[in-house]
């Protein structure tokens, strides 16, 4: 009987790369990095527990909405009271992300100049967030305000507080 011939394999190739793909290489793990570091300088200061720093008092003026990219609007009240209204739409479009509400600042609408607006659902929302107009079921949710002795604003966005009483945290 014969014997089974085996077949040898070839030996293994080394790497090399071309003097293209490095460069390429570096300059992609440049762009990545660089991303990295603008996200993290432009992201809202939030420690994880929910509370974002929003800046000072000083620096808000009276029934102005400031938006925070921490999903919130900051407004002072005449009253002195510094409320966080969510840009989430209380409309079931709502938690679409392309559905925020925004602060059209030169919108006239019964005779007033500056209203926050639905961009999906159309609603109306006064200074203070109420409803004025549209199918939103309620007016602007709020989140909970902490303002410091020093005039430093904390919101705590991990506790959304529901229309109309802005007792109840499970909003409908």
């Amino acid at each position: 009987m014969g014997s089974i011939p085996v077949a040898k394999p070839s030996p293994l190739r080394t790497w090399h790369f071309s003097r293209r793909v490095i460069p390429l290489a570096l300059l992609a793990a440049a762009a990545v990095a660089t991303l990295a570091v603008a996200l993290m300088v432009a992201w809202p200061s939030d420690d994880g527990s929910g509370l974002v720093d929003a800046g000072r008092v000083q620096d808000l003026s009276a029934e102005e909405p400031v938006y925070n990219d921490a999903g919130f609007f900051l407004v002072l009240l005449e009253s002195g009271e510094v409320i966080a209204l969510s840009d989430v739409d209380p409309h079931p479009f709502g938690e679409d992300p392309d559905c925020p509400i925004t602060w059209r600042p030169g919108m006239v609408f019964e005779g007033t100049t500056g209203w926050l607006r639905a961009t999906c659902s159309g609603s109306t929302f006064d200074r203070t967030g109420a409803r004025v107009f549209g199918p939103a079921p309620r007016s602007m949710d709020r989140f909970p305000v902490d303002v410091a002795g020093d005039g430093q604003i904390r919101v705590d966005t991990s506790t959304r507080l529901c229309a109309p009483d802005y007792t109840a945290a499970a909003c409908p």
